[in-house]
């Protein structure tokens, strides 16, 4: 056997052991269920928000929303237009499920603040879209893809936490490892690297072409070619993570405010008119003022949290309105805790 194929054979080995989480996070899944028990529609934002602030809960909404149930003649690439297809009550019953999973404790509970990699992934979501379109509250395929460019990470947390919480946080590990790059260590580390789980979550899962090219080569989106259908949208995500980077809301090895205005990534958004700016020193101020809608964004996991501890009393996980439990659009079909396999 060539060593090619071993390697391929070793990469398709190491990816068949992933795998998804059963249920969502449990201060997300309760705030959903006590909607559902007051018999609140959901705000379209706070859905959003809610699927923002679980990247894998967001894969799996979009799964359901390109199921061919729905028989659309397009395929959906943002989680706005997954909100269009899905009714909001059906997107909470998802988040509501727990797919009989025992109560949580309270230790169980999420900190205030969402780790390191969310923060990344929501600030790259956020500075995506500011850059696409303008406006940091769109969210339609930039907000997307920046908040999935990562999902392969958020996978390898769920799957080896203790080794991805050293690789995926401002750590001391970064200092003992100049001169490596975080693929060449997660190759090492788990068999795959996560652009390659990423992609094959994304044909896993149906995503679109578009969709599914951005998780692929966000990192090096200079193998598209140009009359790529993902060609902007992957520069605009590589641009929108290192700014996330660079602002406060890295993911592994931070990277300082002067290199990141130093990469040619921004000269190249000007110079082949991929976002709508006259200069560099426009792009790159946009980027900045957006901390504190960023901030604002992940705040929502705080209010929320402290809105369900206030409220009579938690949601009883076991035992679910039934009537409830049937808007959840057969989500248990999908077997979430089913293997990733090819």
């Amino acid at each position: 056997m060539s060593q090619t194929n071993s390697t391929q054979l070793n990469a398709t080995q190491a990816l068949a052991r992933l795998r998804l989480r059963k249920a969502p996070r449990v201060v997300l899944s309760d705030y959903a269920a006590m909607l559902l028990k007051h018999s609140e529609s959901p705000e379209r934002e706070d859905l959003i928000r809610m699927m923002s602030l679980d990247p894998l809960m967001a894969v799996w909404i979009l799964k359901r929303a390109n199921s061919s149930y729905y028989g659309l003649r397009s395929t959906v690439d943002s989680l706005s237009r997954a909100l269009d297809v899905l009714e909001e009550s059906a997107i909470a019953g998802m988040f509501a499920d727990t797919f009989g999973a025992e109560e949580a404790s309270q230790e169980d509970l999420p900190s205030d603040s969402p780790d390191e990699l969310t923060r990344h992934s929501v600030a790259t979501a956020i500075l995506s879209a500011q850059l696409e379109c303008g406006d940091p509250s769109d969210r339609g395929p930039a907000f997307t893809a920046g908040l999935l460019h990562d999902i392969g990470k958020h996978i390898f947390s769920l799957n080896f936490p203790e080794e991805a919480k050293k690789m995926y946080s401002s750590s001391t590990l970064w200092e003992s490892l100049q001169g490596s790059d975080l693929v060449s260590i997660e190759q090492l580390a788990f068999g795959v690297d996560h652009r390659e789980v990423g992609e094959f979550l994304a044909r896993k899962m149906q995503f679109p072409e578009n969709l599914t090219a951005v998780l692929r080569h966000h990192a090096d989106p200079s193998v598209l070619s140009e009359n790529h259908e993902s060609y902007r949208i992957a520069w605009i995500v590589n641009s929108a993570s290192l700014a996330a980077s660079a602002i406060g809301y890295a993911a592994a090895n931070p990277v300082s405010w002067a290199y990141c205005e130093s990469d040619p990534c921004w000269t190249k958004l000007i110079d082949e008119s991929l976002v709508g700016r006259e200069s560099t020193t426009a792009l790159l101020a946009d980027m900045t003022s957006e901390k504190e809608t960023i901030d604002e964004f992940l705040d929502f996991e705080v209010k929320r949290s402290k809105t369900l501890m206030k409220s009579d009393s938690r949601p009883n996980r076991m035992n679910r309105d039934p009537v409830q439990s049937a808007r959840v659009l057969d989500t248990t079909s999908e077997n979430q805790s089913a293997r990733l396999e090819s």
